[in-house]
Parts: structure tokens; sequence; C-alpha cells
């Protein structure tokens, strides 16, 4: 799977920003990338999942929905530090990692 580059629309004024969204391999199954760099108008980690559920639609927002009610399905990870915050502040060049748990066993 190839990185891909997209922008999301802008609703108002606010702050433009360039990430790139990592996704693990289930996830990447539905994005059908797993590395993807992306401008974003606005700057937390909710606005960015909200996106991303509006952009790849249903198994996508099931993620988000996970994330949103922390049962553990999903996590993300931003710069290498796991956060369930979805006003966490996004700053340009950061990496957001959208993660499943490891299976134990």
């Amino acid at each position: 799977m190839e990185a891909r580059q997209s922008v999301s629309s802008a609703t108002s004024q606010e702050e433009r920003v360039t990430i790139r969204i990592r996704c693990s391999a289930l996830v990447a199954e539905i994005t059908h990338c797993q590395i993807e760099v992306l401008t974003l108008y606005g700057n937390t980690l909710g606005g960015l999942l909200d996106y991303l559920g509006r952009l790849y639609g249903g198994e996508f927002r099931k993620i988000v929905e996970d994330f949103r009610h922390g049962d553990g399905s999903y996590y993300v990870e931003v710069n290498g530090s796991r956060t369930v915050d979805p006003l966490h502040e996004l700053h340009d060049g950061d990496e957001v990692h959208i993660r499943m748990p490891l299976a134990g066993g």
C-alpha cells in the first residue's frame, strides 16, 4: 500500500495543520493505505477522527466510536504517546498512529 495525500475541507477560519497518519494492518484494510499525509483544517484529534470517519465511512466510524467510548478495541498514539483525549491539540508535522492492540495468548 502506498502513502496517500489529501486535504480536508475548511468550514471556518480554523488553523490548518499537515499531519502524517499511520494505520495498523487491520485499520489499513479499511482505509486502503498504511500512511496518509493530510492537511487538516482544525487541530484536534477528535476533529481528525470525525473527518476520517466521514471520509472512510461505516467501518472507520466504528473505530471512532470505540476510541470515544474507550473500550480498548482501537487506540491512538500522537508522536508515539497514547492518548484518549479527543481535544488533544495537533500540530503541524505530528504523526498520528491508529492501532489495534496486539492479541495476547
